[in-house]
């Protein structure tokens, strides 16, 4: 009998590598599930699937049988996927760069050893198989259970929604919605932050805008206080619904990207425009006519990316999708370059614009060059948010 289950295919398979790379990004999902709506999630897990199988044919191409490529990409996935976390804990990023390379030889040299075919690696090679696949079963059942289990807390909070009650025509003007999260109110910046924002605020005025003081906010989270307001509701009779299930986030998420402001404006033949932030929250919206973002990942991708080799490099190098300060640092003058074409534009428009200033981290100086983490750890918090205040109150008047 043992003989005969040494012969069996399952031990060949060379499914390792990648089921490690499902279990991770599984592992990722089942620990977000109440705030990722799965329409979010499917892109950044077959992106992942076709990389691994990606790399597998690659190490195929080098290899004798299967077998070994499996071996082999199981080995170089252990590496890829696990000594990033491994190293984030050393002070030093020089000395993660080298533990990183020596840990890259070593995995090498060990995968370099592999044989072709033996009944031990066969049994190796299975074991790893059936241990992940169990793994990866549970995981994705979990998921798909919380799913199935829980539909009327996936909706949208946009279904609730009333209709408008509004028309336009072609002399209707444009709107812009724009959003400067944690922008504070004139008496809190005087109060905490001896900071006199009088003159903005007069600018504004000027400029023919209604400014209100004191201002106050619905809701205390950004999730609640935009789903509320892009669909011009309360969540009271929402939230009586969800009373059993408050931690869940999901439908509130959908009511940004899929809001009910989105969709007046497209029936009404507006050009409309999202432009949002890292979050996945506000990062694009499927229903609006432009999106507008730069170096965003869907955020399971960003987290699952940062927790690899690969990830950790592009962040001890500073490239694009591995810096999160420096891809803040550039998406934030994107966006305010963008919206000035914007306005330069003729078509007729509703714009939604989330800006995460003066919001932390705080990644800008006071005249737009990006602020260093050493800088910022050596300012006050005072000086930190006061900087990014005056770059977005420079921003906006322009």
């Amino acid at each position: 009998m043992l003989a005969r289950l040494g012969e069996s295919r399952f031990l060949r398979l060379p499914l390792a590598g990648t089921l490690l790379a499902l279990v991770i990004i599984a592992l990722i999902w089942r620990s977000n599930l109440h705030r990722l709506p799965f329409e979010n999630v499917w892109p950044s897990v077959l992106v992942v699937l076709a990389l691994s199988l990606a790399l597998l044919l690659l190490c195929r191409a080098f290899a004798q049988t299967w077998l070994q490529a499996g071996l082999i990409h199981a080995g170089l996935a252990i590496y890829l996927l696990t000594m990033g976390d491994l190293v984030a804990s050393i002070p030093s990023a020089a000395l993660q760069g080298i533990v990183l390379a020596v840990l890259f030889l070593v995995t090498c040299d060990a995968v370099r050893r592999i044989p072709a075919d033996t009944p031990q690696i066969r049994w190796i090679n299975g074991a790893f198989n059936a241990v992940l696949l169990y793994g990866t079963t549970v995981l994705l059942t979990q998921i798909a259970v919380f799913y199935a289990n829980e539909p009327d807390h996936h909706q949208s909070v946009a279904n609730h929604a009333p209709p408008f009650a509004a028309k336009a025509d072609v002399d209707s003007p444009d709107v812009w919605h724009l959003v400067f999260d944690r922008y504070a109110g004139l008496g809190p910046l005087q109060r905490v932050y001896g900071y006199d924002n009088t003159p903005f605020l007069d600018a504004l005025r000027q400029r023919g805008f209604t400014v209100t003081e004191p201002a106050v906010a619905n809701y205390q989270r950004t999730s609640h206080s935009l789903a509320s307001t892009l669909n011009s509701m309360y969540l009271d009779d929402f939230a009586e619904g969800m009373a059993d299930r408050q931690y869940i986030q999901i439908p509130l998420y959908r009511g940004m990207t899929g809001n009910a402001a989105l969709q007046f404006f497209n029936a009404q033949g507006y050009d409309t425009v999202f432009s949002g932030s890292w979050w996945d929250a506000t990062r694009a919206s499927p229903i609006a006519t432009h999106n507008l973002n730069t170096r965003d990942l869907p955020e399971i991708g960003r987290v699952f990316l940062g927790r690899t080799v690969i990830g950790k490099a592009m962040n001890l190098t500073a490239l694009p999708y591995g810096d999160a300060r420096a891809d803040q640092c550039a998406r934030v003058p994107f966006k305010f370059d963008a919206m000035r074409e914007l306005a330069a534009s003729d078509t007729r428009k509703y714009v939604f614009g989330h800006f995460l200033v003066p919001h932390p981290p705080y990644v800008i100086n006071a005249d737009g060059s990006c602020r260093s983490l050493q800088d910022a750890e050596a300012a006050t918090r005072r000086d930190n948010y006061i900087a990014q205040l005056v770059y977005t109150n420079r921003e906006i008047l322009s």
